[in-house]
């Protein structure tokens, strides 16, 4: 089980990465609005002590993902909205021309981090509404269930930007039907929701008004095991 201490170290008010235990399900939210939530080298650390530590602790039944947008009226940081534009190019930049050998251990950490989620031994759910790009993908694309949403914005552009399409992109775009990966892989084309369903880069789409209810209800319902929250969640799709 994991002890409290542990748990409250990974539960910051202010962090990029917020991470709690409610009933029996593990809730992680991508809390760093402002750039997209955007990966640092930081939030890939939070993200995997999170994971390794409710690996061995029994009363984890499976594990959720979301990240945090902006409210349209506020402009404050609200539930959903955007999932994960990716690594953090601006630190990427800044740490190749300052030669930053966190650079070299980002890149290892974040991959490392992929496998863990692609090789979890619980269930893992990714609520991929709005922005879902790069390392965002690296992150869902592993997820036993991957929830989309009318607001889904999905894309792997490294291409872009010289790079081949990394965080796990040889394995899920070659997976996709017939050449749509090789195509996506080449062009960083932006897809929505229901061609992310249909091309196999998501299970199932929901309407985004659902989301906080369905959080909610996951983080609120005494499941008797992670695939009955999977099978809960499966209700909700539409076809």
């Amino acid at each position: 089980m994991v002890n409290s201490h542990k748990t409250q170290a990974h539960n910051h008010a202010h962090g990029h990465v917020l991470s709690e235990v409610q009933g029996r399900l593990g809730l992680i939210t991508l809390n760093r609005s402002k750039a997209l939530n955007a990966l640092s080298l930081a939030m890939v650390r939070d993200i995997t002590a999170a994971l390794l530590a409710w690996r061995e602790d029994d009363n984890v039944l499976a594990v959720a993902f979301r990240g945090m947008g902006k409210d349209k009226a506020t402009g404050d940081s609200a539930p959903f909205g955007s999932f994960c534009a990716g690594g953090d190019i601006r630190y990427f930049h800044q740490a190749a021309l300052a030669g930053d050998p966190t650079l070299e251990d980002f890149f290892t950490e974040e991959y490392t981090l992929n496998h863990l989620i692609h090789t979890y031994s619980k269930p893992t759910l990714a609520f991929m509404d709005g922005i879902v790009m790069g390392g965002g993908m690296g992150i869902a694309q592993g997820c036993s269930l991957r929830v989309v949403t009318e607001r889904t914005k999905m894309a792997m552009p490294e291409t872009n930007i010289g790079l081949f399409p990394d965080v796990g992109g040889g394995y899920f775009l070659s997976r996709c039907p017939g050449h749509v990966g090789e195509y996506l892989a080449l062009t960083g084309e932006v897809i929505g929701g229901r061609q992310a369903v249909a091309w196999g880069l998501a299970d199932g789409y929901v309407e985004s008004q659902k989301l906080n209810r369905m959080w909610h209800t996951l983080a609120e319902t005494p499941f008797e095991s992670g695939a009955a929250a999977e099978r809960w969640i499966a209700t909700e799709f539409i076809a």
